[in-house]
Protein backbone atom coordinates (compact mmCIF):
# COMPACT_ATOMS: atom_id res chain seq x y z
CA UNK A 1 0.00 0.00 0.00
CA UNK A 2 2.83 2.26 0.46
CA UNK A 3 6.41 2.00 0.57
CA UNK A 4 8.78 0.97 3.45
CA UNK A 5 9.44 4.02 5.62
CA UNK A 6 13.27 3.42 7.10
CA UNK A 7 14.04 4.88 10.63
CA UNK A 8 16.30 7.45 10.82
CA UNK A 9 17.96 10.03 13.82
CA UNK A 10 17.72 8.42 17.12
CA UNK A 11 19.31 4.96 17.68
CA UNK A 12 18.87 5.02 21.67
CA UNK A 13 16.07 4.26 24.01
CA UNK A 14 13.90 6.63 25.10
CA UNK A 15 12.97 6.45 28.65
CA UNK A 16 9.06 7.32 30.16
CA UNK A 17 9.09 10.73 30.65
CA UNK A 18 6.48 13.03 33.33
CA UNK A 19 2.87 11.88 32.28
CA UNK A 20 -0.23 14.20 32.06
CA UNK A 21 -3.95 13.63 31.65
CA UNK A 22 -4.65 12.49 28.12
CA UNK A 23 -6.29 15.01 25.76
CA UNK A 24 -7.74 11.91 23.47
CA UNK A 25 -11.85 11.90 23.10
CA UNK A 26 -13.36 9.09 25.80
CA UNK A 27 -14.97 7.23 22.68
CA UNK A 28 -12.61 7.85 19.61
CA UNK A 29 -9.09 6.24 21.07
CA UNK A 30 -8.29 3.55 19.22
CA UNK A 31 -5.96 2.96 16.79
CA UNK A 32 -5.17 -0.46 15.09
CA UNK A 33 -2.77 -2.48 13.52
CA UNK A 34 -2.64 -6.10 11.97
CA UNK A 35 0.41 -6.80 13.96
CA UNK A 36 -0.40 -5.31 16.79
CA UNK A 37 -3.93 -5.20 17.96
CA UNK A 38 -5.58 -2.44 18.95
CA UNK A 39 -3.41 0.70 20.33
CA UNK A 40 -5.46 2.90 23.06
CA UNK A 41 -4.38 6.23 22.89
CA UNK A 42 -5.70 7.59 26.12
CA UNK A 43 -3.58 4.83 27.93
CA UNK A 44 -4.83 4.80 31.41
CA UNK A 45 -5.97 8.31 31.28
CA UNK A 46 -3.83 9.84 33.96
CA UNK A 47 -1.02 8.91 31.68
CA UNK A 48 -2.49 8.85 27.91
CA UNK A 49 -1.56 10.58 24.93
CA UNK A 50 -1.24 14.89 25.04
CA UNK A 51 -1.60 16.85 22.14
CA UNK A 52 -0.30 20.74 22.32
CA UNK A 53 0.35 22.75 20.14
CA UNK A 54 4.23 22.19 19.28
CA UNK A 55 4.78 18.68 20.53
CA UNK A 56 3.05 15.53 21.35
CA UNK A 57 3.86 13.34 25.33
CA UNK A 58 2.13 10.74 27.43
CA UNK A 59 1.81 7.53 26.58
CA UNK A 60 -0.30 4.93 24.35
CA UNK A 61 -0.63 1.18 25.87
CA UNK A 62 -1.46 -1.59 23.53
CA UNK A 63 -2.44 -4.89 25.05
CA UNK A 64 0.09 -6.86 23.33
CA UNK A 65 3.02 -4.61 23.16
CA UNK A 66 2.75 -2.15 26.49
CA UNK A 67 3.39 1.23 26.83
CA UNK A 68 4.82 3.62 23.71
CA UNK A 69 6.09 7.27 25.05
CA UNK A 70 5.47 10.14 22.51
CA UNK A 71 7.81 12.32 24.29
CA UNK A 72 8.35 13.79 27.63
CA UNK A 73 7.10 17.15 26.78
CA UNK A 74 10.22 18.63 26.87
CA UNK A 75 12.49 19.31 24.00
CA UNK A 76 15.66 20.71 25.07
CA UNK A 77 15.44 23.31 22.53
CA UNK A 78 12.26 24.46 24.43
CA UNK A 79 10.29 24.49 21.01
CA UNK A 80 10.14 20.93 19.33
CA UNK A 81 11.96 17.18 19.39
CA UNK A 82 15.30 17.29 17.29
CA UNK A 83 15.33 13.65 17.48
CA UNK A 84 18.56 13.60 16.91
CA UNK A 85 19.42 11.91 20.53
CA UNK A 86 18.03 9.63 23.11
CA UNK A 87 16.48 12.82 25.64
CA UNK A 88 15.64 14.49 23.13
CA UNK A 89 13.24 12.18 20.93
CA UNK A 90 9.27 12.27 20.53
CA UNK A 91 6.29 13.43 18.33
CA UNK A 92 5.82 16.89 16.91
CA UNK A 93 2.85 18.82 15.60
CA UNK A 94 2.97 21.59 13.55
CA UNK A 95 0.79 24.40 12.65
CA UNK A 96 -0.96 22.75 9.99
CA UNK A 97 -2.08 19.72 11.90
CA UNK A 98 1.20 17.37 10.58
CA UNK A 99 2.02 14.71 12.87
CA UNK A 100 6.21 13.87 12.58
CA UNK A 101 8.83 12.63 14.73
CA UNK A 102 10.07 8.92 16.80
CA UNK A 103 7.07 7.29 19.81
CA UNK A 104 9.46 4.44 21.62
CA UNK A 105 7.74 1.37 22.77
CA UNK A 106 10.34 -0.72 25.37
CA UNK A 107 8.64 -4.44 23.40
CA UNK A 108 8.84 -2.74 19.85
CA UNK A 109 11.39 -0.51 19.18
CA UNK A 110 10.79 3.25 17.56
CA UNK A 111 7.46 3.97 15.92
CA UNK A 112 8.04 6.22 13.10
CA UNK A 113 5.37 9.23 12.26
CA UNK A 114 6.48 10.13 8.66
CA UNK A 115 5.72 12.19 6.62
CA UNK A 116 4.99 9.28 3.88
CA UNK A 117 2.66 7.94 6.28
CA UNK A 118 0.64 10.93 6.33
CA UNK A 119 0.04 11.12 10.03
CA UNK A 120 -1.91 14.12 10.76
CA UNK A 121 -4.69 16.37 13.06
CA UNK A 122 -7.11 17.65 11.33
CA UNK A 123 -7.40 21.11 13.19
CA UNK A 124 -11.44 21.70 13.18
CA UNK A 125 -12.48 18.41 14.27
CA UNK A 126 -9.64 16.47 16.22
CA UNK A 127 -9.33 13.82 14.13
CA UNK A 128 -6.09 11.97 13.51
CA UNK A 129 -6.19 10.08 10.19
CA UNK A 130 -2.51 8.61 8.41
CA UNK A 131 -0.11 5.92 9.99
CA UNK A 132 3.10 5.80 11.49
CA UNK A 133 5.48 2.89 10.81
CA UNK A 134 7.28 0.46 13.00
CA UNK A 135 9.96 -1.51 11.79
CA UNK A 136 8.91 -4.40 14.26
CA UNK A 137 5.48 -4.36 14.02
CA UNK A 138 4.48 -2.73 10.61
CA UNK A 139 1.78 -0.25 9.81
CA UNK A 140 0.02 1.26 12.80
CA UNK A 141 -3.56 3.17 11.49
CA UNK A 142 -4.60 6.06 13.37
CA UNK A 143 -8.18 6.26 11.19
CA UNK A 144 -10.04 3.49 9.71
CA UNK A 145 -13.74 2.03 9.08
CA UNK A 146 -14.32 0.67 12.58
CA UNK A 147 -12.37 3.23 15.04
CA UNK A 148 -10.92 6.88 15.01
CA UNK A 149 -8.50 8.46 17.12
CA UNK A 150 -9.44 12.12 18.27
CA UNK A 151 -8.23 14.49 20.51
CA UNK A 152 -10.21 16.99 22.35
CA UNK A 153 -8.05 19.98 22.53
CA UNK A 154 -4.55 20.92 20.89
CA UNK A 155 -3.20 22.36 24.59
CA UNK A 156 -1.54 25.93 24.50
CA UNK A 157 2.84 25.40 24.90
CA UNK A 158 4.06 26.27 28.21
CA UNK A 159 3.91 29.63 29.26
CA UNK A 160 6.56 30.62 31.99
CA UNK A 161 6.64 34.03 32.23
CA UNK A 162 3.07 34.51 32.08
CA UNK A 163 2.22 36.66 29.14
CA UNK A 164 -0.16 35.01 27.36
CA UNK A 165 2.49 33.89 24.80
CA UNK A 166 3.51 30.72 24.62
CA UNK A 167 7.71 30.31 25.43
CA UNK A 168 8.15 28.16 22.46
CA UNK A 169 6.49 30.52 19.80
CA UNK A 170 8.84 33.31 21.99
CA UNK A 171 11.94 30.98 21.57
CA UNK A 172 11.14 30.47 17.71
CA UNK A 173 10.41 34.00 17.18
CA UNK A 174 12.81 36.10 18.70
CA UNK A 175 15.46 33.17 20.08
CA UNK A 176 14.52 33.33 23.90
CA UNK A 177 11.52 34.88 26.28
CA UNK A 178 13.28 38.50 27.22
CA UNK A 179 11.50 40.69 24.54
CA UNK A 180 7.85 39.59 24.05
CA UNK A 181 5.32 40.67 26.41
CA UNK A 182 1.45 40.80 26.54
CA UNK A 183 1.85 44.55 25.96
CA UNK A 184 4.86 44.97 23.31
CA UNK A 185 5.08 45.14 19.99
CA UNK A 186 8.38 44.39 18.89
CA UNK A 187 8.00 45.59 14.91
CA UNK A 188 5.81 48.57 15.56
CA UNK A 189 3.06 48.04 13.87
CA UNK A 190 0.14 48.35 15.95
CA UNK A 191 -0.45 44.92 16.96
CA UNK A 192 0.95 43.47 19.85
CA UNK A 193 2.98 40.29 20.35
CA UNK A 194 0.30 38.70 22.05
CA UNK A 195 -2.15 39.63 19.13
CA UNK A 196 0.32 38.32 16.83
CA UNK A 197 0.66 34.94 18.54
CA UNK A 198 -2.93 34.54 18.33
CA UNK A 199 -3.09 35.31 15.00
CA UNK A 200 0.29 33.39 13.77
CA UNK A 201 1.81 36.32 12.16
CA UNK A 202 5.26 37.11 12.10
CA UNK A 203 6.05 39.89 15.40
CA UNK A 204 9.56 41.19 13.74
CA UNK A 205 7.84 42.19 10.41
CA UNK A 206 5.68 45.57 10.09
CA UNK A 207 3.76 44.75 7.43
CA UNK A 208 2.45 40.90 8.75
CA UNK A 209 0.30 41.46 11.02
CA UNK A 210 -4.27 40.85 10.98
CA UNK A 211 -6.01 43.73 9.10
CA UNK A 212 -9.03 44.18 7.28
CA UNK A 213 -6.96 45.04 4.13
CA UNK A 214 -10.33 45.82 1.20
CA UNK A 215 -13.76 46.61 1.47
CA UNK A 216 -15.98 47.09 -1.11
CA UNK A 217 -20.37 47.63 -0.71
CA UNK A 218 -22.59 47.25 -3.61
CA UNK A 219 -25.05 49.65 -5.00
CA UNK A 220 -28.49 49.44 -2.37
CA UNK A 221 -25.64 48.56 0.29
CA UNK A 222 -25.78 45.04 0.15
CA UNK A 223 -23.61 42.50 0.15
CA UNK A 224 -20.14 43.62 1.66
CA UNK A 225 -17.18 42.06 0.29
CA UNK A 226 -14.35 42.15 2.74
CA UNK A 227 -10.52 41.25 2.13
CA UNK A 228 -8.31 40.83 5.44
CA UNK A 229 -4.61 39.10 5.85
CA UNK A 230 -5.01 35.64 6.81
CA UNK A 231 -2.58 32.32 6.61
CA UNK A 232 -3.41 28.33 6.41
CA UNK A 233 -2.57 28.01 9.89
CA UNK A 234 -5.71 30.01 11.35
CA UNK A 235 -9.50 29.94 11.06
CA UNK A 236 -11.27 33.21 11.11
CA UNK A 237 -14.93 34.90 12.26
CA UNK A 238 -16.26 37.95 11.06
CA UNK A 239 -17.96 39.98 13.39
CA UNK A 240 -20.16 43.05 12.69
CA UNK A 241 -21.48 46.28 15.57
CA UNK A 242 -23.50 49.11 14.55
CA UNK A 243 -21.20 51.53 17.01
CA UNK A 244 -18.47 51.00 19.02
CA UNK A 245 -18.92 52.89 22.31
CA UNK A 246 -20.19 51.14 23.59
CA UNK A 247 -20.05 47.88 21.10
CA UNK A 248 -22.26 45.04 20.79
CA UNK A 249 -20.57 42.55 18.08
CA UNK A 250 -22.36 39.74 16.34
CA UNK A 251 -21.59 37.30 13.98
CA UNK A 252 -22.12 37.81 10.33
CA UNK A 253 -23.37 34.42 9.84
CA UNK A 254 -20.86 33.32 7.98
CA UNK A 255 -19.45 31.00 10.64
CA UNK A 256 -15.67 29.57 10.91
CA UNK A 257 -14.00 30.25 7.70
CA UNK A 258 -11.17 28.36 6.03
CA UNK A 259 -8.77 30.87 4.65
CA UNK A 260 -8.62 31.25 1.06
CA UNK A 261 -5.11 29.69 -0.35
CA UNK A 262 -2.53 32.95 -0.21
CA UNK A 263 -1.93 35.58 1.97
CA UNK A 264 -5.63 37.13 2.02
CA UNK A 265 -9.01 35.53 2.59
CA UNK A 266 -12.27 37.49 0.98
CA UNK A 267 -16.11 36.60 2.22
CA UNK A 268 -19.05 38.61 0.88
CA UNK A 269 -21.94 38.68 3.48
CA UNK A 270 -25.03 41.06 3.79
CA UNK A 271 -25.23 44.39 5.36
CA UNK A 272 -28.15 45.03 7.68
CA UNK A 273 -29.45 48.77 7.22
CA UNK A 274 -28.19 50.80 9.41
CA UNK A 275 -26.76 54.63 10.48
CA UNK A 276 -23.19 52.98 10.69
CA UNK A 277 -21.39 50.01 10.47
CA UNK A 278 -18.56 48.28 12.17
CA UNK A 279 -16.78 45.07 11.16
CA UNK A 280 -13.54 43.15 12.87
CA UNK A 281 -11.93 39.83 11.81
CA UNK A 282 -10.95 37.30 14.71
CA UNK A 283 -8.23 34.50 14.95
CA UNK A 284 -9.60 31.19 15.54
CA UNK A 285 -7.76 27.90 16.66
CA UNK A 286 -10.78 25.91 17.18
CA UNK A 287 -9.37 23.02 19.12
CA UNK A 288 -7.68 25.45 21.63
CA UNK A 289 -9.20 25.55 25.18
Amino acid sequence: MKKLLSAWGCTVAVVCGTGAATTINPSNFAAWSPNLGWVNCRGDTANGAVVSEYVCSGFIWGANVGWINLGDGSPLNGIRYQNTAADDCGVNLDALGNLQGFAWGANIGWVNFHPLGTPRIDLLTGNLSGYAWGANVGWISLSNAFAQVQTDAIQPGADSDGDGIADSWERLKFGGLAIATATSDADGDGASDLNEYGADTDPRDAASHLRISGFAVSPGGSPVTATWTSTETRYYRLWGATQLAPATWSELGLGLITPDPGASTTRAFANPAAPSRFYRVEPVRPLFP
